[in-house]
């Protein structure tokens, strides 16, 4: 328990001290974790949960899904968006950056579009209010409640919100891209799939893949982050964080780059 309390009291420490509207963050905490940011560097950030928040300082301070760097054009897939927190990370620290920016629920796709826009960034950043999967077919959404931690499956259930998802290789394919410098995914276990059904083609014009794995149960059989470096055979691993023993962070690049 103290532990818990200690670890939230120290990020919330160093997001106080990374902004400038210090008493609009106070307001913001008091509010339920609902209000809005302003970093030194006059990037906007509208919170709208706990978990919004936990994600933004895990993304801009903890830096789970690595550096960007700012001295090249680089173009990034975010699949599983969630509320934008990457794509803004990206667009702020590097600005000759583009990023396709994918998320199937509505009130997370609006929350993106609403934190570009107040940063005057929406001519570079495409927003897809879809998910992406293996192959493209109607999914289902699991909220349980949640604001912004959402899960994607492919039960049919009265409880959960339909949703359409997109197939990788379609989706590359539909922008024609020939390089996609940095593919992020944080999308459910749906990782599985869009590495096992990627074409080889298209998995060559990945240079790096920085993701949030789960190890889950497909089709009876346990797969782990190991499942997905089989699949990734022609990239390196950078980083590996275990969170716990549900889900971890991965960072790979490519070996022949």
């Amino acid at each position: 328990m103290y532990k818990k309390i200690f670890s939230n009291l120290k990020y919330l420490i160093r997001i106080y001290f990374a902004i400038v509207n210090k008493i609009g963050f106070i307001k913001t905490i008091l509010n339920g974790c609902y209000g809005q940011l302003v970093m030194k560097d006059g990037l906007k950030i509208n919170i709208r949960s706990l978990v919004g928040l936990k994600f933004f300082n895990s993304i801009f301070f903890n830096k789970i899904y690595g550096n960007m760097e700012d001295d090249k054009s680089i173009i990034v897939f975010d699949i599983g968006a969630n509320q934008g927190y990457y794509s803004m990370y990206v667009l702020a620290n590097n600005r000759q950056s583009f990023v396709y920016s994918f998320e199937p629920t509505k009130k997370s796709y609006l929350s993106i579009k609403e934190n570009l826009a107040i940063n005057s960034l929406e001519n570079r950043c495409m927003v897809i209010q879809k998910g992406v999967g293996g192959y493209t077919r109607n999914c289902y959404i699991r909220t349980e409640g949640r604001d912004v931690d959402y899960a994607l499956c492919d039960d049919i259930n009265e409880n959960l919100d339909k949703v359409e998802c997109l197939g990788i290789n379609e989706t590359i394919e539909m922008f024609r891209l020939s390089t996609i410098d940095v593919l992020k995914m944080n999308c459910e276990g749906f990782e599985y799939e869009i590495l096992e059904n990627i074409s080889v083609e298209n998995l060559k014009k990945i240079k790096s893949i920085r993701m949030e794995y789960h190890n889950i149960v497909i089709n009876g059989r346990k797969q782990t982050y190991m499942e997905l470096l089989n699949l990734t055979q022609d990239f390196k691993l950078i980083n590996h964080i275990e969170m716990n023993e549900k889900h971890g962070i991965m960072h790979l690049d490519r070996i022949d780059l």
